[in-house]
């Protein structure tokens, strides 16, 4: 011990106080490896620590330790007992008994081991181990990625557990009754338990640490390392029991145990190629030994001694250790206890994870303890689970999706019906500037499904075929296909010809529906039918047999369509999807808020996809409106941007590839606000990144749901769900949870369940679960799973779910692969390139998750040839981007295919020669560039197509995004995929480049337009008229009610009189129009206020003389005799009205109009003698009316009118000659007018009584003044309503039906005229009541009208003007808002006819209808917004009526269904106590704050009331704030009416409303806070924006948005969910639909709207003709023909003749009789004469039948030709005829309003004989500020046609004066165009006479300018003449400003 050089042990003596330095001494002697030496064989330690002083005498206190510490290289377990042995022995006796000499040492037995032979244990381990995967680890659920040696912190965590008593025991008895060893045993419940915890890993081998292996018996006193680790494999069978299992086990432990001496490093060495033992990562060890006492003490003589791991408390997580996963099992054999002891890794496993490890070892235990006692150990291994209770109740909560949807389940054509029925005018589909609502859609869907039937006569189930481009076609043909029981199926028409014809075949269908751009996809042999053709020949107003359609029989569990996927045999898989399947799916959609009936959707899906489908037919079956793309619109980032803003599109559903190019894009230019609207954003088809969820939701501005879906075809679109949280901290994103009424399944190879955070494949099961494979009852049988009784879909997906029971996608089990969203089998590749002889082997694969490569062995094919054979029979997506041919491919030792060793791709190796590969120019250098970054290849080569570098359409968006950012903006898709290389797209863009130098500043297009200074509102005007406003009407009020209150009743007059005295002082008449907020605006606004705020005092006075003095005095030329009934007159002064002309109630005399251009004008309105004008009807815009005029009820009126014409509706008739309407005497005779001054002074004389009887109660002083003029306020509208119906009972009585009236004659005065001056004089008693008031149907039963139960009126006033015994409302009758019930009709001779009015249980009366007498409306009848109703309209139950008159549409009205009625009515004492209390609130509030304080206090407390009315539930509060909205309308908001105050009252509300917004009162907007409104919007008076409906009286929402620069004229309606895009004027009496779009620039009239445009408007000083009969029958003329074209198509389907139409050009000395267009040609030859075509983009304006511009193509070759028309009918003739020529297309649009075409994109504009379209100014301006713009620099404009005999013309001269042209040729061809007309004068008479109807032929022969006519004999008698112009653009560049 004292020889330094042999010592071996040390001994150390230290001292210690406190306890923590005795735990740091400790933690020392137990950490620290430095301690010991063993390169000097120190390797004991002996450690002596006292207890504050090291004793003198060597004796120890009872707090003094000894440690005695050995180092684990000599020392095992086993060694600790015969170590404390010897000790105690030499501790009591002095001596130890072993003899040296004798007694084997350790260094002895390290020399036997090196001598014994190892040949039998080596051969052992050889074999055991063979074809064992030695470096693979185990798939433990690992929480990390292995790291190397150098970064592992080898810290671990332990965690313990005991059996426990009953499991023990168990195990111990099975053991004893089976005579198995223990060790066996739990070795084989391991075995089990790595099994299931790897997920079914059936190869284990393990590390087994033998820790006594004293293995003879002179080791067993030795104190020494006697420990080896060996592996342990068990190969076990899944399908084993436990015994079968054990007695493996028994067999491998016994046989290793045998060679267990055999080293482990001999055992690493017999497999050198391993460079890491993973088997050496997992370790097994079991102990048995029996303890001496219970806390593992050792006691030596009369001392204790205790093992480290008892006394030290250190924390467990910092042991150290070098494997990753250990489980130790030990046995007290004392206790007869087990245990077990777990040890991970804390590099790879959290500690979570390993505590939730030992969980299911527990479970596993019990379950075999079950077993065994059960007697049922003898199932298969694989039955057994690790999956823990709580796991699987959250599975079965996740699982309990089930959802009962309130509609029963249909099919999908009669969800697509009640979608129409229920809102026929919203907005269905939307292709750019087409579009079609759910009625005009549901029109042609059964046009196509009758002629379907008809023609083909297609049955239930059989399988109809569609291939078309996106269009409004594919949607019409889709819904047609389900509407007559057929089954969808899609064809692309991207897939070669094989492919399309090999799935006809497959699906035996016999019928494919096309169109033009698809048609030459199929042979003659395939029966297809254009579906344009069908809706363009077919007569949109015959009669459909809906009996033919009603009789199909289809079920919901019929086929409803099917979708073809790549199948792995090399044949599509054909997927039946049931009509239950989709519609339940898209419920389930709507369940979760991600797709609903508001949504606008945009169609981005091919129909390859089975999305395209959810976005079509499942937004139509919902109510959605759908927005189509043009053909490549999904890669056209901008136009898809563009399209996303101005559709305003809320749905956009797309693979994360496209999104996320598409997302980069807008970033990058700034556009993220494009997308504004988006409300839910979806993805499906690839996994989706974390890169593209912080592409997509970093932007805070954005507020959507990002959606992340996944799906299969066969599981019916989607399948699970997951909204997208950009604070979800995870590496990859789930796919959710399943959606409602669908459940899954995460199962292993033995359709067993797999535990948490375990892959496995996911089985999906619910309602979308497919119906099988089409024809492949072997693949169905495969794929669907019947599991406990409900059929699961196996999808073959590999998907792990977290603890939250969130699912996420892993990967494939087979080599089925996603590639930007589409489902591709390698196999159908792979057998398509073995169909080729020389390949004998190949391999597809995925390389970098972007492209497909395909490795071919052959050596007589190139590449060319092997990309050429899959074009011709694959689809796009699943043609390989890089074909590799090898003379071999590599293979393994299997002889298998080696795909590792296969060699990388290299785009590049299409070409050989690499000098070629040099960039010629700088611009070929920048196109490389791009190019490389966007398909990540080092420099791609430059003649190679992109498609061929593995470029897809993807990457192409994203490199024509980097294109137009970095070379060229005038660069579009077409242009890249027509020229894919860089060297040819370099060649495209460089002409372009030429164009884009630096331009001039100004711009070279002076727009003739002229330019207009808005002005702003005046803040001080406005304050100020609106103060004036208000004394004029108080101070008579106080000076009365100071000195005289007797003086009252000339009140009127004073207010009255100021009217006139303001009309004199600010001269009005010289008023004719100025800019808004002008000083003369200002000054009809003040006078507009001051009318309008005295219409109450006028309704006293109308019908009478005295109304017609008084408008006298106000300027106005008023006839005495003439009877007005309206206050509806916003200039009166510039009123003319004639002698016995009858004006009724209700209508609209508007004289202001506003111009586009922030200009008003102010038109006279002259009404001749004897006119009739009815309710409701609008005068506007400068009226012109002769005498014997009637004008209907709602009709509008501008312009001249001829006399003896009716008006009805938009409808102009004129009555015949033979028809008198001679109108009876309307002059009242002395007595009439005095009858009238006695009545209207009686009415004064009952409100002065009424107000004496109330001032009684007001003079008593001890009531409060607030609570003493409420209670006289209410008190006064109680008697008020009293007296009223009094008088109208007992004084004006009934009427009997059919009686007539003579407007001057004693009963019209006392039946007609009295009524309604009553209630117009007491209709301010009557807002005691409140709308649907609980006694409305009792005050009219009790007035003699026959009213039924649960009858809802919103205004009484409007049934008592009606003679109420004439009224007959049934059960259920609803009448909304505004409706008005004309009290007579007038008759012929202008007499006045009272009849029944009857209204049928359950119709609904909507708002601002008009009903007539004689109407009869039958049950469940619904009267649509500003519909007329006569006793012409023929009703029947269900019916929908809409429009003036009145026209029932297709559609029948829903039967009301039982749902709770959110009319409610309102009892009697609710509605006296809220006007009580109300009067009191509004009396107190002027009478403490006075006149001024009065209404600032009275506006906060309305705008703070309002605020608060959405939060309460109280019916009374809600009630109270109604009312007090009601008072502050009518006293403050009648002064702010067309002024910027009454816009930000509305701003308080809630509206959003924009700058210089002009709204003419307060109830011209509802619904405030769902108003959005932009700049410099008007809107006339009686036009309102709604934002709610009561459909069947249920109360709907939906907010409306219109934008800038709208102009909303009188009797206009907005409803809800509307948006109008800019610039749209909305004529009188139009109704924007629900959900209408309208488009930005765009005028509309109608019901329901429709685009218009407005004609010239007539008026006597037109000078062209001095007779204005002649004139208004001239324009009529040039209406009928304009519309030639269309009658003339249909003839041309079978006619091949008389092409052209021009009038043509022929030399003066020729004369050739043909009728194939030689002479048109010649003029086509003319006019292009000197101008060069070819490789030129030409636009033909007015293309006609498209003849031309066929000839141009063929005669010039340009490289583009586009031919518009305005006319659909025409460009579906030239489609039909032309659609096979290259270079040429043919597209709808209007030259008078927009050329859909990208700036400077034209080379030439050609335009012949289109004179006719440009005969207005305002169309001449904006046709030449759009050929400017499309026009390239250096550009031509040709043109011929009419002109003046000087050669001028409103179109030549503008664009003469416009400096960006110039003439370069103008010749007079007068005479040429003659001789040709005078040669072909016989083919073209002949053709009119054979072909045309007689009526048309007079028309027909001036269009075709046949020698007679009236344009052919201008010419002859030289009053026009025929030119030819050339105009040339002038290249002009820009100065950059400095």
């Amino acid at each position: 011990m004292n020889d330094k050089s042999k010592q071996l042990f040390t001994f150390i003596e230290s001292t210690y106080e406190t306890q923590e330095q005795l735990d740091r001494i400790l933690y020392v002697e137990k950490r620290d490896a430095h301690l010991f030496d063993l390169a000097q064989g120190l390797v004991f330690r002996c450690h002596i620590i006292y207890y504050k002083q090291i004793s003198s005498n060597d004796i120890l206190s009872d707090k003094d330790i000894i440690i005695f510490n050995f180092h684990h290289a000599f020392f095992d377990y086993p060694s600790m007992h015969i170590f404390l042995h010897d000790l105690d022995q030499a501790y009591k006796t002095g001596q130890l008994t072993t003899n040296n000499d004798t007694t084997l040492r350790y260094v002895d037995y390290a020399v036997i081991e090196q001598q014994m032979s190892m040949t039998g244990a080596s051969m052992f381990w050889l074999d055991t181990l063979h074809d064992c995967k030695l470096d693979q680890s185990l798939s433990l659920p690992f929480d990390r990625y292995r790291l190397s040696n150098k970064h592992r912190t080898g810290h671990t965590t332990s965690i313990s557990f005991d059996f426990g008593q009953d499991l023990s025991h168990d195990f111990l008895t099975h053991v004893s009754l089976n005579n198995i060893s223990l060790e066996h045993l739990i070795f084989a419940i391991y075995f089990i338990f790595l099994f299931k915890l790897t997920n079914g890993q059936t190869d284990l081998c393990l590390a087994m640490n033998i820790s006594n292996n004293r293995y003879r018996d002179e080791l067993k006193s030795i104190i020494g390392l006697f420990e080896n680790v060996i592996p342990l494999r068990c190969q076990l069978d899944p399908h084993w029991c436990f015994h079968q299992l054990l007695e493996h086990v028994q067999e491998i432990t016994t046989n290793s145990m045998k060679y267990s001496y055999f080293p482990l490093q001999r055992i690493l060495d017999q497999h050198p190629h391993i460079s890491k033992h993973a088997f050496l990562d997992t370790s097994l060890e079991f102990l048995s030994c029996a303890k001496n006492n219970d806390n593992n003490a050792t006691m030596i003589g009369d001392s204790q001694f205790v093992a480290a791991t008892f006394l030290f408390n250190d924390n467990e997580d910092e042991t150290l250790s070098v494997s990753d996963f250990s489980l130790s099992f030990h046995h007290d054999m004392n206790m007869n206890q087990l245990s077990c002891t777990i040890n991970a890794s804390l590099d790879l496993f959290n500690r979570e994870t390993v505590e939730k490890i030992s969980q299911r070892f527990h479970f596993i235990l019990h379950q075999l303890s079950a077993s065994i006692i059960d007697n049922q150990i003898n199932k298969p291994i694989y039955e057994l689970s690790l999956t823990l209770s709580n796991e699987q109740y959250l599975i079965q909560s996740l699982n309990n999706t089930q959802t009962t949807f309130l509609s029963p389940l249909t099919c999908i054509h009669h969800e697509f019906v009640y979608q129409v029925m229920k809102h026929p005018q919203k907005l269905a589909v939307e292709l750019d500037e087409q579009s079609l609502t759910y009625a005009e859609l549901f029109a042609y869907v059964q046009m196509l499904a009758v002629h379907l039937l008809d023609e083909y006569g297609i049955i239930p189930n059989e399988v109809i075929s569609q291939c078309v481009e996106r269009g409004l076609s594919m949607v019409i043909g889709m819904m047609a296909i389900e509407m007559t029981g057929g089954v969808y199926f899609p064809l692309s028409f991207r897939d070669p010809g094989n492919r399309l014809h090999m799935l006809l075949q497959q699906t035996k269908s016999r019928l494919v529906l096309f169109h033009y751009l698809t048609k030459n996809k199929f042979n003659d042999i395939i029966t297809t039918l254009s579906i344009d053709s069908i809706l363009v020949n077919n007569n949109s107003s015959q009669q459909i047999n809906i009996n033919e359609l009603s009789s199909v029989h289809v079920t919901i569990d019929s086929i409803a369509y099917i979708i073809f996927t790549s199948g792995s045999t090399g044949m599509p898989k054909g997927i039946r999807v049931r009509h239950r399947n989709f519609i339940q799916c898209i419920y389930s959609l709507m369940c979760i808020d991600s797709f609903t009936n508001n949504d606008t959707v945009i169609q981005m899906a091919r129909c390859s996809f089975d999305n395209h489908i959810q976005e079509i037919i499942g937004s139509l079956i919902i109510g959605a409106t759908i927005i189509m793309l043009r053909p490549r619109g999904t890669v056209e980032l901008n136009y898809l941007a563009e399209i996303m803003r101005n559709k305003q599109v809320t749905y956009m559903h797309s693979v994360p590839s496209l999104l996320g190019n598409f997302f980069t894009f807008l970033k990058q230019n700034h556009y993220l606000h494009f997308i504004k609207y988006i409300r839910s954003l979806c993805t499906i088809g690839e996994p989706c990144s974390m890169k593209l969820v912080n592409l997509i939701l970093t932007d805070l501005t954005q507020h959507f749901t990002f959606w992340n879906w996944y799906g299969l075809t066969e599981t019916t679109v989607a399948c699970t769900f997951y909204p997208v949280n950009i604070k979800f901290n995870a590496d990859s994103i789930p796919i959710g949870r399943p959606l409602p009424n669908y459940q899954h399944l995460l199962l292993d190879n033995f359709l067993q369940c797999v535990i948490i955070n375990q892959e496995g494949e996911i089985f999906i099961g619910g309602v979308g679960v497919f119906a099988g494979y089409l024809g492949r009852d072997d693949l169905t049988q495969r794929a669907l799973i019947d599991i406990d009784g409900e059929i699961f879909y196996r999808t073959g997906d590999l998907v792990r779910m977290d603890h939250n029971g969130l699912l996420y996608f892993v990967g494939r089990k087979d080599f089925q692969i996603k590639l930007r969203g589409q489902r591709i089998e390698l196999g159908e590749i792979e057998r398509c390139l073995l169909s080729i002889t020389s390949i004998s082997t190949c391999v597809v694969m995925k390389w970098k998750d972007d492209y497909l490569v395909a490795y071919v062995q052959s050596s007589h094919i190139n590449e060319e040839q092997l990309r050429q054979h899959c074009q011709s029979h694959l689809p796009p997506h699943m043609i390989p981007s890089i074909f590799i041919i090898l003379e071999k491919l590599p293979l393994n030792p299997n002889g298998k295919i080696d795909r590792k060793h296969l060699p990388s791709p290299e785009f590049s190796s299409s070409t050989d020669n690499i000098d070629d590969n040099v960039p010629h120019t700088t611009l070929e250098e920048q196109l490389q560039n791009i190019f490389s970054q966007v398909f990540r290849i080092e420099s791609p080569h430059i003649d190679v197509p992109f498609g061929q570098l593995g470029g897809t359409s993807l990457s192409a968006i994203l490199a024509l995004s980097l294109i137009r950012q970095q070379i060229c903006n005038k660069v579009d898709i077409g242009l890249l995929f027509t020229n894919p290389s860089i060297r040819q797209l370099a060649q495209v863009i460089q002409p372009l480049l030429v164009l884009e130098e630096p331009q001039e500043t100004a711009s070279t297009v002076n727009e003739i337009h002229e330019t207009h200074d808005r002005l702003t509102p005046s803040f001080v005007i406005e304050s100020l008229g609106i103060a004036l406003l208000v004394c004029q009407w108080l101070c008579p009020i106080m000076i009365i009610h100071q000195w005289c209150p007797l003086l009252f009743p000339i009140l009127p007059i004073c207010h009255l009189l100021f009217y006139v005295i303001c009309s004199h002082l600010l001269s009005p008449q010289n008023i004719k129009g100025d800019n808004i907020f002008s000083w003369n605006y200002y000054c009809w606004w003040f006078l507009d206020r001051l009318w309008n705020n005295n219409t109450f005092w006028l309704q006293h006075i109308l019908g009478t003389p005295s109304y017609n003095y008084y408008l006298r005095l106000c300027g106005a030329r008023i006839s005495v005799n003439a009877h007005i009934y309206t206050t509806t007159i916003d200039a009166p002064w510039l009123l003319d009205i004639g002698d016995g002309t009858w004006i009724a109630d209700k209508t609209t005399l508007n004289s202001l109009y506003y111009n586009d251009n922030s200009t008003f004008a102010l038109h006279s309105i002259k009404i001749g003698c004897y006119c009739s004008i009815s309710a409701r009807s609008i005068l506007f815009g400068g009226v012109d009316m002769q005498d014997n005029i009637i004008v209907q009820p709602m009709s509008s009126v501008t312009g001249f009118i001829a006399s003896r014409t009716i008006i009805d509706g938009d409808e102009h008739k004129s009555i015949s000659s033979d028809i008198s309407i001679t109108c009876s005497n309307r002059s009242f005779s002395i007595w009439h007018k005095i009858y009238q001054v006695i009545t209207v002074i009686s009415l004064i004389c009952i409100h002065c009584t009424l107000l004496a009887i109330v001032y009684k109660v007001y003079s008593v002083e001890q009531i409060p003044l607030p609570i003493s003029i409420a209670f006289c306020w209410t008190l006064w509208s109680i008697i008020a309503c009293f007296v009223t119906l009094f008088l109208l009972k007992f004084v004006v009585g009934s009427c009997a039906a059919g009686d007539i009236y003579p407007i001057a004659s004693w009963s019209y005065l006392h039946k007609v005229w009295l009524r309604q001056l009553i209630v117009s004089s007491f209709h301010h008693a009557w807002s005691l009541t409140t709308g649907y008031d609980y006694l409305y149907p009792f005050i009219l039963r009790w007035l003699g009208a026959q009213v039924e139960d649960d009858v809802k009126i919103v205004d009484i006033d409007i049934f008592l003007s009606y003679p109420t015994n004439l009224l007959k409302l049934e059960t259920g009758v609803t009448s909304f808002g505004y409706v008005l019930l004309v009290p007579t009709e007038m008759t012929l001779d202008g007499d006045h006819r009272v009849d029944w009015i009857t209204l049928e249980s359950y119709t609904n009366l909507g708002n601002f209808c008009s009903i007539l007498p004689g109407s009869h409306l039958l049950s469940h009848t619904m009267v649509g917004n500003l519909t007329r109703i006569t006793r012409e309209t023929n009703s029947n139950n269900g019916d929908i009526f809409i429009g003036v008159p009145a026209r029932a549409i297709p559609f029948q009205m829903p039967f009301r269904q039982a749902t709770e009625d959110q009319i409610k009515t309102i009892p009697f004492w609710k509605t006296y106590f809220s006007h009580y209390f109300n009067k009191c609130l509004l009396v107190g509030i002027y009478w403490s704050c006075g006149l001024l304080g009065g209404p600032i206090l009275h506006t906060i407390i309305v705008c703070g009331l309002y605020r608060w009315y959405s939060h309460s539930d109280d019916k009374i509060i809600k009630h109270i704030i109604g009312r007090v909205q009601e008072d502050y309308q009518t006293f403050i908001g009648s002064f702010l009416g067309n002024t910027q105050w009454l816009i930000r009252l509305f701003r308080i509300y809630g509206a959003n409303i924009g700058n210089n917004v002009i709204l003419p009162n307060v109830s011209s907007i509802f619904d405030y806070n769902l108003v959005t409104i932009g700049d410099h919007v008007q809107l006339n008076i009686n036009a309102i924006i709604v934002c709610h409906t009561f459909e069947q009286r249920v109360w709907k929402v939906a907010p409306v948005t219109v934008g800038n620069s709208c102009i909303l004229m009188s009797g206009s309606i907005v409803m809800p969910g509307c948006k109008l895009m800019g610039n749209n004027r909305l004529y009188p009496f139009t109704l924007v639909m629900k959900n209408d779009l309208l488009q930005p620039n765009t005028q509309w009239k109608g019901l329901p709207a429709q685009s218009y445009v407005a004609k010239p408007i007539l008026s006597r000083s037109v000078p062209v003709c001095d007779d204005v009969v002649k004139y208004q029958q001239k324009s009529n003329t040039f209406d009928r023909l304009s519309l030639w074209y269309k009658k003339i198509s249909s003839i041309y389907t079978n006619v091949n003749e008389l092409q052209f139409m021009n009038w043509g050009y022929a030399d003066l000395d020729e004369h050739i009789d043909d009728n194939t267009g030689y002479y048109s040609k010649k003029l086509y030859e003319q006019v292009l004469a000197n101008v060069a075509l070819p490789d030129k983009n030409i636009l033909e304006v007015g293309c006609g039948r498209g003849a031309g511009a066929a000839w141009c193509v063929h005669t010039y070759a340009p490289q583009s030709y586009v031919g518009i028309d305005p006319s659909r009918d025409v460009i579906n003739l030239c489609e039909q005829i032309y659609s096979t020529i290259p270079q040429l297309s043919f597209m709808i649009a209007d030259p008078k309003t927009h050329l859909p075409f990208q700036n400077e994109s034209m080379n030439v504009i050609l335009s012949i004989e289109t004179t006719n379209i440009f005969d207005e100014i305002e169309a001449v301006k904006k046709f030449v500020n759009e050929i400017t713009r499309v026009l390239s620099p250096n550009g031509y404009f040709l043109w011929c046609g009419l002109c003046n005999v000087d050669g001028s013309s409103v179109l030549i001269d503008y664009l003469t004066t416009n400096d960006a042209f110039i003439i370069k040729e103008k010749v007079n061809i007068t005479r040429n165009v003659l001789h040709a007309l005078d040669i072909q004068r016989n083919s073209r008479a002949d053709f009119i006479e054979r072909y045309i109807q007689s009526a048309d032929q007079e028309y027909c022969s001036l269009l075709a300018g046949l020698p007679g006519t009236q344009l052919y004999d201008n010419m002859q008698q030289e009053h026009a003449e025929y030119w030819r112009v050339v105009f040339h653009k002038k290249i002009t560049k820009k100065t950059p400003l400095i």
